[in-house]
């Protein structure tokens, strides 16, 4: 199998993209920091409701106020914890094996690795398709048990060796250096941010008020609208 050390100049300029870890739709928080879950049907079935994977004490306390998914808002009845892969792999699969066949697909791998694992997952992607004849030796389109711990290609031996997750940037002091606060939180790069951009950019820089003691909340709230004006943070109700 290619190692990533092996890429080829073109290939390692693909992997020069930021890699940003998948988040908790409700804390923002990323998801592999904490244990995760996921969301059934029903108490005595394994089918799931939705895809979504959220930290496992944040969708408890959502339970308490909404049954519905936070994110496309599809009822469920009850929340899955998902074991540790590296610690019960056996239970891990079984849990992600939402329809018990005994087989995992592409794009359900894909997704409790980008959940529960801090990796690179735009990386691992991009080199998916090359390395899924590896993985899925058979040729089935789907990996067995057997396939996914196998000592040698298997997938999760292969990512843990090959797929580190790239440091995250700090998010910048807004107290010290508002345009640099600006500018990282304005992904798309045009000068101004949208509405799920400033709901994002508040939420993390709420979690790291609480984190951080010389950061006030409500001090940054007031850098923002004194530098760049109560329409960044006041959101309209009606677009």
């Amino acid at each position: 199998m290619k190692n990533v050390e092996e890429e080829t100049p073109e290939e390692r300029d693909e992997n020069a993209m930021n890699s940003n870890a998948t988040e908790c739709s409700i804390c923002y928080e990323d998801l592999s920091a904490h244990s995760v879950a996921a969301l059934l049907i029903s108490s005595t079935s394994k089918k799931r409701s939705c895809p979504h994977y959220f930290h496992k004490e944040c969708i408890v306390e959502w339970k308490k106020h909404a049954k519905t998914c936070p994110i496309d808002r599809i009822p469920f009845s009850s929340i899955l914890p998902i074991p540790n892969p590296y610690k019960n792999i056996s239970k891990w699969f079984e849990a992600v094996d939402s329809d018990g066949d005994g087989y995992l697909t592409r794009s359900e791998v894909l997704k409790i690795l980008e959940a529960q694992i801090p990796l690179d997952i735009e990386r691992l992607t991009y080199h998916a398709d090359r390395l899924w004849k590896e993985w899925d030796p058979n040729g089935d389109g789907k990996i067995s048990f057997t396939e996914f711990k196998d000592q040698d290609r298997g997938l999760i031996q292969y990512i843990k060796s090959n797929f580190p997750v790239k440091p995250r940037a700090q998010i910048p002091d807004i107290q010290k250096d508002m345009r640099a606060w600006f500018n990282f939180w304005d992904a798309d790069g045009n000068g101004n941010l949208d509405k799920s951009e400033v709901v994002r950019a508040l939420a993390k820089t709420f979690i790291q008020s609480i984190k951080e003691p010389h950061y006030t909340f409500f001090g940054i709230l007031r850098s923002i609208s004194g530098r760049f004006g109560t329409s960044l943070i006041l959101m309209e109700t009606e677009q």
